[in-house]
């Protein structure tokens, strides 16, 4: 939201080869099998060929133990031609060791190893091959996408994933001021993740001190946006914006394992190869910065275009070699023709096909209120985003419209004092009680926290 004329407030092997019945569960397994395919026969050796069914399993690491002896007790020294390549063999021990990834499932394990005694004699017997699965995926999981390099959440098929492999829908507020008491209210309301206005201005170390302490402590995904081209146009706010992201890098990508980057808040112009092109070179930058987490990219038009997402937003996140982009829609004056026309449902359509993750990352209390006013519900657009499967953050939590941080009825706050102060129900407005507290779609009723939190 732009903030422009909004009053402040300062405080004073089932791993390497996968056998049946080795899926995700938690227990150890183990098999063996023994194979006497002698039709490789070398000098002073044999290979063997095993493939153990029935296929890779992504998120589970296994084992496998490669043995064999002659009859003379000679030692044995082994190599592999033939492996999975998500498989590691150590010809020292004979061990083999791995996890699939997603883009392994389905495929069958054919290994193909060659051993010696050296004597010549291409005596050895029959294998044996152990295979054990070491470690496994909680139900549901899925692993890292080989091609991305962090240690933090992830994007895959359109799902957002936190760094346990355990999907991850966003249900949460923004939070406009960082100088607010508002971190132990928005954790009582259990909201997964915040969006934080942050004041780049400030000491870099004092900024990521205050997401540590205030939300990554509080189980808050921290989604941390710059606000200075806010419902710009112009390439050079934008350009402004990634620079501050860059020289601060040091410091923000010690959160990296945690952290969602929202590069600009609402920056851009409508349904244009401006905004792509921008924003590809936008995420260009950062990872070479070292930004290894998602990266959120709001719609142009202050954040309410749609077809920057529909028309631009697959060539953006194809762009980036860890394919992992996040794109929001804020949703005000457009959210009348937006429910109407069906934009969240095409979104997640978009997302199921080219694999990128959308969420409504701004609406209001509707009631008509504010510089972009409409009469559509919290309740109806809560229920559009989790009918389409999408995220969703209210704004806000401490957007408050009279002295001293205390808010009423008539803007955009979702508690009535502090700003953020919430110990009790009769704490939050009209608006913060409707997302929050109701039954059906409120926050409490359907938020759930990220898995590392509950580690």
């Amino acid at each position: 939201m732009q903030t422009m004329g909004v009053r402040r407030w300062v405080p004073a092997i089932c791993a390497l080869v996968v056998l049946a019945g080795c899926g995700g569960g938690g227990s150890q397994t183990s098999s063996s099998t023994t194979s006497s395919d002698t039709s490789s026969v070398t000098a002073d050796g044999i290979t063997l060929k095993a493939a153990v069914p029935p296929t890779a399993t992504a998120g589970v690491s296994y084992s496998a133990q490669v043995s064999a002896s002659t009859p003379g007790g000679a030692s044995v020294g082994f190599s592999i031609q033939n492996k999975p390549t998500w498989a590691v063999f150590n010809t020292a021990t004979g061990s083999l060791t791995g996890m699939p990834t997603a883009s392994d499932v389905g495929q069958y394990a054919n290994i193909v190893i060659s051993a010696s005694d050296g004597s010549g004699t291409a005596s050895l017997p029959p294998f044996s091959i152990t295979v054990r699965q070491t470690s496994s995926a909680s139900a549901g999981t899925v692993a890292r996408p080989a091609y991305n390099t962090g240690n933090g959440f992830f994007v895959y098929q359109g799902t957002l994933y936190d760094p346990n492999g355990n999907p991850l829908r966003i249900r949460g507020v923004n939070r406009l001021h960082w100088d607010s008491s508002s971190a132990a209210g928005i954790a009582r309301s259990g909201a997964n993740t915040v969006r934080w206005d942050i004041d780049f201005t400030r000491d870099a170390s004092a900024n990521v001190n205050e997401i540590q302490t205030q939300g990554i402590q509080n189980s808050n995904v921290p989604i941390v946006g710059n606000w200075t081209a806010t419902c710009k146009q112009d390439t050079n706010s934008l350009n402004s914006a990634v620079s501050t992201w860059v020289s601060q890098a040091s410091q923000w990508t010690t959160l990296d394992r945690y952290l969602i980057v929202n590069v600009a808040n609402e920056w851009g112009p409508n349904d244009s190869t401006v905004w792509r092109d921008s924003y590809i070179s936008a995420i260009a930058q950062l990872r070479q910065a070292g930004y290894l987490g998602p990266i959120l990219v709001d719609a142009g038009n202050c954040g309410q275009d749609v077809l920057d997402l529909l028309n631009y937003s697959t060539a953006v996140f194809n762009s980036d070699p860890q394919k992992n982009v996040m794109f929001a829609l804020h949703l005000y004056g457009n959210a009348q023709v937006a429910l109407s026309n069906n934009w969240l449902p095409q979104l997640a359509q978009l997302s199921a096909q080219a694999g990128m993750v959308f969420i409504v990352g701004e609406f209001g209390p509707g009631r008509n209120i504010g510089p972009s006013p409409t009469s559509v519900t919290p309740g109806q657009i809560i229920t559009a985003a989790e009918s389409a499967g999408l995220g969703w953050l209210a704004w806000a939590w401490d957007d408050n419209d009279l002295a001293n941080g205390a808010s009423d009825n008539n803007w955009f706050s979702m508690t009535y004092q502090g700003p953020g102060i919430y110990t009790q129900p009769s704490d939050l407005t009209d608006y913060g009680q409707d997302v929050v507290l109701n039954p059906t779609y409120g926050i409490t009723a359907l938020a759930k926290p990220a898995s590392i939190f509950t580690d």
